[in-house]
């Protein structure tokens, strides 16, 4: 999420959903893998152990599953009135915040961004529809309620809609490049990151601001505070070799960063509790879902 859009909701900022409240070092060149079917999905699930975690009675089966980050490009071959569809089964409360977009693309890349979401849950868990809710923290960030070591993250910039999945806090962003004005860097970045910037030529300063500022976003969502985490408050520095240094003061260490180049147009970034980061992005085909996923 960009820095034009702080006036949006917290639950906008955390699901990466325009005016919406709901909802890694290196590796500029992590593959792509195409996945139309999920069809390594449960594949990739490793030990299952009995959890403690159940619903309407029925005893869930914990999965210790590798990190994953999806991506999914909006096309123009979803039709209005498949979204219609997806929307009229979506809660009563969201399709009321759906009715409010201005934007028809706004709108758009909400539901599909639900319509993501719900089927990576069914995938990774084998949850029905009916049985996925979720819950916010104080901060606003969501989580699927009665799964407590299911986390997920979720963004949208232009044409693209990504998520990351674990079982440990993550975080991620995702921003198209266009033209800024740096006085934004001066305003949100630390003297140190500001310096940074501004010490690159011209050709390669607006590709370090958004690489910098998708990193930035990625720590404060995978930490999960929110708003209450200032981007001014800690600082991040990328080193000649693409290195990413994190310098905080209350919690030092213990987070890791990925980039990942799914569009030459575009920057994103994964923060992760750990380092056991994907080398691939899962890129999904929205017509392998449409109407599977409640």
């Amino acid at each position: 999420m960009f820095a034009g859009n702080y006036v949006n909701t917290i639950f906008y900022y955390w699901c990466g959903w325009p005016a919406d409240p709901e909802l890694l070092l290196g590796g500029i060149g992590a593959p792509l893998v195409r996945d139309r079917r999920f069809a390594d999905a449960k594949a990739a699930l490793g030990k299952e152990t009995k959890s403690p975690y159940t619903r309407s009675g029925l005893e869930y089966t914990e999965m210790r599953w590798e990190m994953r980050v999806y991506a999914a490009k909006l096309t123009a071959g979803v039709s209005d009135f498949d979204l219609d569809r997806i929307a009229s089964r979506l809660t009563p409360e969201r399709q009321e915040r759906i009715r409010k977009f201005v934007s028809k693309e706004d709108a758009r890349r909400s539901v599909l961004a639900e319509l993501m979401l719900r089927q990576i849950i069914l995938e990774s868990l084998g949850l029905s529809g009916k049985e996925i809710s979720f819950g916010a923290n104080s901060y606003g960030k969501p989580f699927l309620v009665g799964i407590g070591d299911f986390h997920f993250n979720l963004s949208h910039s232009g044409e693209w809609v990504v998520c990351v999945t674990d079982n440990a806090p993550v975080g991620i962003d995702i921003e198209m490049i266009r033209p800024v004005e740096y006085n934004i860097a001066r305003k949100f970045f630390l003297p140190a990151e500001y310096g940074d910037l501004m010490a690159k030529n011209e050709a390669e300063r607006l590709h370090y601001f958004f690489s910098l500022w998708t990193l930035k976003e990625s720590y404060i969502k995978a930490r999960g505070e929110g708003f209450a985490r200032p981007l001014d408050s800690f600082s991040i520095r990328i080193d000649e070799g693409g290195n990413v240094r994190l310098e905080t003061e209350d919690m030092p260490g213990g987070w890791f960063f990925k980039r990942y180049g799914i569009d030459y147009r575009y920057k994103m970034a994964v923060c992760a509790a750990h380092g056991g980061l994907p080398e691939a992005v899962i890129v999904q085909d929205w017509h392998d879902y449409l109407g599977t996923a409640f």
